[in-house]
């Protein structure tokens, strides 16, 4: 069973292995919504820096101080801090 980082809603985050790098995915309910392929080290660039956004499109990463706002489809998904993201990543990389 894959590991999730739940936020409470009908949503949830998912990150998966892939080759040289990882594959984002939001989850509603069960069903796949959107993915995303990136890397680890932008992810964590992006968590470091005073970057506000990352990503254009359907998965979006918004950052406001130590929250991090997580879209799918222009829809908010979740919000978790910067730590729990970190966390999170380092569980499953």
């Amino acid at each position: 069973m894959k590991q999730l980082l739940n936020f409470g809603t009908d949503f949830s985050l998912g990150a998966e292995p892939d080759n040289k790098k990882i594959r984002l995915v939001i989850y509603k309910k069960d069903l796949e919504l959107v993915c995303r392929k990136t890397t680890l080290m932008e992810i964590k660039r992006f968590l470091d820096s005073t970057e506000e956004k990352l990503f254009k499109g359907r998965l979006q990463l918004l950052k406001d101080h130590d929250h991090i706002l997580i879209k799918a489809k222009n829809e908010v998904a979740g919000i978790t801090t910067r730590q729990a993201l970190y966390n999170y990543l380092a569980s499953v990389s």
